[in-house]
């Protein structure tokens, strides 16, 4: 037989970095197989590059999935520690307004000094290594993968998966660590993609590259859920962080073959009533044509976009659309362009407290790969840092 390892993490992206150093820190002899060429690879695409590694303002809705489970991770290595530890490792935290980057906003930072510290600490990454499955024999894993079409056997005292989800395919997130996980017994939640940009059944191809900044409200049957922000409008979808932080709720209400509709308020500072005095005044002033005297108040594919609805001739419909436009939703973003995926293990099969499989001693579970997602912000990288924090520590 050949060496065993104390820890074999499988991926490395954020979570299964950080826990192969806290396991090493620890007097662990650690190894990483990775089937991308590139370590972090997703990481080094975080915050379009700049690397929202954290947030320092939390609410009941910075994490979702099992928020119970959640939060008891997180509390044992929270936004804090994070930022303490990064300053520690070489990343010198730049805060704007909770969201905290790397000073030199830079995500390969963040990537590089997570690499620094742990080859520092003796770990090796194996790269170009498909993982194909994970036995327990004698209290004994072994992982059987393949490199270039090649079978390796490794054997370890205990395994991590840290494998991420199904989204952003093209960055090595296909999927695998969810049949894997089902192998050794262990139940995958429904999977849906999250961060994504929502396509809408109206024709709103004009409005494609207007950028506006809105609240947003996504309505399904009687509930509602918030947003506000820059929106950006496509040729037939409307994306940007207001909607990917309420996509995973389309996606959920979708697949349930319900009812889902978006209302955009475009003048979040304004009543309406005053609204409505400020489109009377401008009949009066400017044009009662609906296109010339929304001229100066939106973009002008908006304007063309409104005039097109002769009931927008009204004052009172006219300013009731600019508060409430709405735009019914016919389905999420694939996984493919999806930023985070919803589901994943189920979390009563794991111990919150070690991150460890109820099922399987010894078998531990990080990261996206957990029925654990967060809105944006840096919350789904916290996620991963802090279970991965507490899996590496557990690690006997």
């Amino acid at each position: 037989m050949k060496d065993i390892f104390d820890l074999i993490v499988i991926g490395a992206g954020a979570s299964g970095l950080f826990s192969s150093i806290v396991a090493a820190q620890r007097g662990k002899k650690v190894i990483v197989l990775e089937k991308n060429d590139t370590p972090g690879k997703k990481l080094l695409a975080t915050g379009n590059g700049k690397c929202n590694f954290t947030n320092t303002v939390w609410n009941d809705d910075s994490l979702r999935g099992d928020k119970e489970f959640a939060y008891d991770v997180y509390k044992e290595f929270d936004y804090k520690q994070t930022i303490e530890y990064f300053h520690r490792i070489g990343v010198h935290c730049y805060n704007k307004n909770g969201y905290c980057y790397p000073y030199s906003r830079q995500a390969k930072a963040v990537c590089d000094c997570l690499l620094h510290r742990l080859y520092k600490l003796g770990v090796k990454i194996n790269l170009n290594v498909n993982v194909k499955g994970i036995n327990k024999c004698n209290n004994v894993f072994k992982v059987t993968a393949l490199t270039e079409g090649k079978e390796e056997v490794y054997y370890t005292n205990n395994v991590i998966l840290a494998t991420g989800g199904k989204s952003y395919k093209s960055l090595g997130s296909d999927g695998s660590g969810y049949e894997i996980a089902k192998r050794v017994g262990h139940k995958i939640t429904k999977l849906y993609p999250a961060l994504v940009k929502l396509h809408v059944k109206e024709n709103i191809k004009i409005l494609e590259g207007v950028r506006t900044i809105a609240d947003v409200k996504l309505a399904i049957a009687d509930t509602e859920y918030t947003s506000s922000g820059e929106i950006i409008f496509g040729k037939d979808s409307v994306s940007g962080i207001p909607i990917f932080e309420i996509s995973r709720y389309a996606s959920i209400a979708l697949y349930e073959k319900k009812e889902v509709s978006i209302y955009v308020d475009l003048f979040p500072n304004m009543e309406i009533g005053e609204l409505e005095d400020v489109i009377s005044v401008r009949k009066e002033t400017i044009s009662n044509k609906t296109y010339r005297l929304l001229i100066g108040l939106v973009n002008d594919k908006m304007a063309t976009y409104l005039s097109n609805n002769k009931e927008n001739e009204d004052t009172s419909i006219l300013a009731g659309n600019l508060k409430r436009l709405r735009f019914d939703v016919s389905k999420a973003g694939e996984f493919d362009i999806a930023q985070v995926t919803a589901g994943g293990v189920d979390t009563k099969e794991i111990n919150s407290i070690t991150m460890e499989s109820k099922l399987v001693k010894g078998l531990y579970f990080v990261g996206e790969i957990v029925n654990v997602d967060g809105t944006c912000g840096g919350y789904n990288l916290q996620w991963a840092w802090s279970s991965a924090y507490v899996a590496g520590n557990s690690i006997q």
